[in-house]
């Protein structure tokens, strides 16, 4: 990377706003990047998150409700 390139600091978090790690990449630490990403995706699927999330937006509370898992 070169040192005298400009990083937005607003594109940085909007990037990081869309999935953790994305910012990090952004800014040239792909390896930290790529590390947040796993961990981001790996709590969200054992935590039934997106899951549930998908039957909220249905409407269907209950459900959803019974598809997270409190313990992550």
């Amino acid at each position: 990377m070169n040192e005298n390139e400009y990083k937005s600091s607003v594109s940085t978090h909007l990037w990081s706003f869309a999935l953790p790690g994305f910012g990090q990449v952004y800014n040239g630490q792909v390896l930290l990047g790529i590390i947040f990403m796993l961990w981001e995706s790996g709590a969200n699927l054992l935590s039934g998150l997106n899951l549930a999330i998908m039957e909220s937006f249905h409407g269907d509370f209950l459900c959803a409700e019974m598809r997270r898992n409190t313990l992550w």
